[in-house]
C-alpha cells in the first residue's frame, strides 16, 4: 500500500520517537508504551513528504492524515495524482526560500554556479516547512550526507552554506528559532602525495599513449594545471601575439563552463614544449574546433576518461597506478621543489590556495637528513665547542 503517515515529534513523556503507519492498523501511539499520540502529521508518499492538504491547511489529527492519505491513494490508482496540488497553497517551504536565497548571489557568477551545484544536497530538505525545521532534522541530513561519498572538504563547504542560509532565515524571522545544535564540520585529513611521476616516467607514460590522447597529457605534465581546467581550455584562451595561455574556465560537475578555482585566470607562458604540444593538439581536434583537446570521438575530454587511461598506461609501464592529479600536478610541484623554487613560487605556479601541499613537496625533496637513514651516519657538529678542545 503507497505511502505512510509519520510525524516528527516525540513522545512528551518519554521522548521516544513516534512510529509511523500505513492507515490500516489505528493511529500513531508511543512505541514505549506511554499511550501518548502525536498532535502533527504529514504524508511520505513517493519519496516526497506533504505536510499540508489542499486547502494548505496543517495536519493536526490522525484522522485528517487518514482522509489525505486515502484521497492520495485513490488519485494514484486513477493516475491523476499531483503532487504540486499539496504545495503549492503553502510559500513557506524550504525550497522556496532558497530559491529566494540564490537571487541575491545572481550577480556573483562564481557563487551562483556554486549554489546551483550544491542545491541538490538538500533535497531531502526541499519540502520542509521553515518553521518546522529542527536541529534532530539537519543532523538526519548531515548522516545522509556522510554516506554519498563526497571528500570531507565538499562536504564542509555544503554544511557552511546550509548555515549562511539559516542565518538569513533566522535574521528575516522566517525560523521560529535558530537550529543552535549544527553538526560539527569533518576534519579534513592533510594532503599527502603518496606517489608522483619522474620527469623520465612521465616521458615513458607519454610514449605509451596513443597519439590522440598524448597531447592532453602532455600538457598536463609541462604545466600542473587541473584536469579540468586543461578539458575546459579553448583556443580564445591562447594569445599567440603575447606567447601567453589564460587558465581561465573548468568544466564543473553539471558538464558546464565555470570560473577556475580561487576565481585567479592565470598566464601560462607557451615555451617550445608547449607549443609542440598545441600542434599536436590542432592535428587531432582540427583547427575549427571550440576546444583545444578533444578525443578521437571529436567530442570534449572528460575527467573519468583521462583517469582510467593513465591508470591502465601506468599499470602496464610502471608496474603501478598512480593518481591522475599526482602523476601531472603534484609531480611538477616535486620537480619545483627539487630544482629549488621556493614555496611561493611553487603554490603561485600551481594557482594553490594555501603552502599545505606546497610545504609537502619541499619536506619531500629535503636532503638534508638524508644520510640518517644511512649505516654510515654523520656526526653533527655541537655548537658554541672551541675548536681546540
Amino acid at each position: 500500500m503507497a505511502g505512510t503517515i509519520r510525524t516528527y515529534q516525540k513522545c512528551p513523556r518519554c521522548g521516544t520517537a513516534f512510529g509511523s503507519s500505513k492507515g490500516i492498523s489505528g493511529p500513531i501511539f508511543c512505541k514505549s508504551g506511554c499511550m501518548t499520540q502525536p498532535t502533527k502529521f504529514f504524508i511520505r508518499i513517493q519519496e516526497s513528504n506533504f505536510y499540508r492538504d489542499k486547502a494548505g491547511g496543517e495536519i493536526r489529527d490522525f484522522g485528517k492524515a487518514l482522509a489525505i492519505i486515502g484521497g492520495m491513494r485513490d488519485e494514484i490508482k486513477r493516475e491523476v495524482f499531483d503532487p504540486d496540488a499539496y504545495r503549492k497553497q503553502s510559500k513557506t517551504t524550504f525550497k522556496a526560500f532558497w530559491g529566494r536565497f540564490k537571487k541575491g548571489y545572481t550577480d556573483k557568477i562564481g557563487t551562483a554556479d556554486k549554489l546551483n551545484a550544491v542545491e541538490k544536497h538538500f533535497s531531502t530538505l526541499d519540502d520542509f516547512q521553515m518553521r518546522e525545521i529542527r536541529a534532530f532534522h539537519v543532523a538526519d541530513w548531515w548522516t545522509d550526507l556522510k554516506e554519498k561519498g563526497l571528500s570531507p572538504k565538499y562536504r564542509n563547504d555544503i554544511l557552511q552554506w546550509l548555515q549562511r542560509f539559516f542565518r538569513e532565515a533566522e535574521a528575516e524571522s522566517i525560523i521560529d528559532l535558530p537550529i543552535k545544535k549544527w553538526p560539527k564540520p569533518e576534519a579534513v585529513p592533510e594532503p599527502e602525495v603518496e606517489d608522483w611521476l619522474t620527469v623520465e616516467e612521465q616521458l615513458l607514460v607519454l610514449d605509451a599513449l596513443s597519439s590522440y590522447d598524448r597531447p592532453i597529457f602532455d600538457f598536463l605534465f609541462l604545466t600542473g594545471v587541473r584536469v579540468n581546467e586543461a578539458c575546459g581550455l579553448q583556443r580564445t584562451d591562447i594569445n599567440r601575439e603575447k606567447g601567453l595561455i589564460y587558465i581561465k574556465s573548468t568544466v564543473k560537475r553539471d558538464g558546464t563552463l565555470g570560473i577556475v578555482k580561487n576565481k585567479k585566470r592565470r598566464p601560462i607562458s607557451i615555451t617550445p614544449d608547449i607549443q609542440d604540444c598545441l600542434k599536436r593538439a590542432g592535428r587531432v581536434a582540427g583547427l575549427k574546433s571550440t576546444f583545444v583537446f578533444l578525443n578521437r570521438w571529436g567530442r570534449r575530454y572528460s575527467d573519468d576518461y583521462l583517469r582510467d587511461r593513465l591508470g591502465v598506461v601506468c599499470l602496464k609501464e610502471l608496474g603501478r597506478t598512480v593518481k591522475l592529479k599526482n602523476s601531472s600536478r603534484h609531480s611538477l610541484g616535486m620537480h619545483l621543489a627539487a630544482m629549488g623554487y621556493t614555496m611561493e613560487q611553487i603554490k603561485e605556479v600551481l594557482n594553490q590556495s594555501t603552502t599545505r601541499v606546497t610545504q609537502h613537496y619541499v619536506t619531500l625533496q629535503d636532503d638534508r637528513y638524508r644520510d640518517v637513514y644511512s649505516r654510515t651516519k654523520p656526526v653533527p657538529s655541537k655548537k658554541g665547542t672551541a675548536e681546540n678542545d
